[in-house]
């Protein structure tokens, strides 16, 4: 009885923190541009395959990819379809020496408001497919929500590639039985 209810708690301890993290990564950037300054749309990106890591908890499901930023890498990143926004963790910004946007964002979570930052990305890559240039939110993951998720899956996370990434490839398919993320029409 004593093992019956210990894993239901377990797996609603599990089930808490991943919804943690994914609420963390719904943002509301808050007197914010992050819209690109041309209003000429950027070219789609170039389409490819990559692994993909899947990361099982509990009874939960997190994706996870590899990300090179500016050669350095690869770092974990949550692959968020669900998320509007893309984070990048605030320590791994600052060591990347990527260049802040002025801009005073509110991010806010499932556990309240954030301190973030908003940082300019280019010349990063989820696996052997380049990302689009733009600018996420910089968040310190290790003080977050997702602090929980990172030690269920027993993996550090750097950040999460949301729908404003995924968005520009138009079309993305997530295979988990084969653990590949396919990027645009191939």
């Amino acid at each position: 009885m004593r093992r019956v209810m210990a894993a239901s708690h377990r797996r609603r301890a599990v089930a808490f923190a991943v919804g943690l993290l994914v609420g963390m990564c719904v943002l509301l950037l808050a007197g914010c541009e992050l819209l690109p300054a041309s209003l000429t749309p950027a070219p789609a990106p170039e389409p490819g395959t990559v692994p993909l890591h899947v990361a099982r908890a509990g009874g939960s499901v997190i994706a996870l990819v590899d990300v090179t930023v500016h050669g350095q890498g690869p770092y974990d990143f949550v692959v968020d379809t669900g998320a509007s926004r893309s984070v990048v963790d605030q320590q791994l910004a600052q060591q990347l020496g990527l260049p802040q946007v002025a801009a005073a964002p509110q991010v806010t979570g499932v556990s309240g408001p954030a301190a973030a930052t908003v940082v300019r990305i280019s010349d990063w890559s989820a696996g052997d497919v380049s990302l689009p240039n733009g600018v996420v939110a910089a968040i310190d993951l290790q003080l977050s929500d997702s602090a929980a998720a990172q030690q269920l899956i027993g993996r550090r996370l750097y950040g999460l590639i949301g729908s404003d990434v995924l968005s520009s490839f138009g079309v993305v398919t997530i295979d988990y039985n084969q653990q590949t993320l396919a990027l645009g029409a191939q």
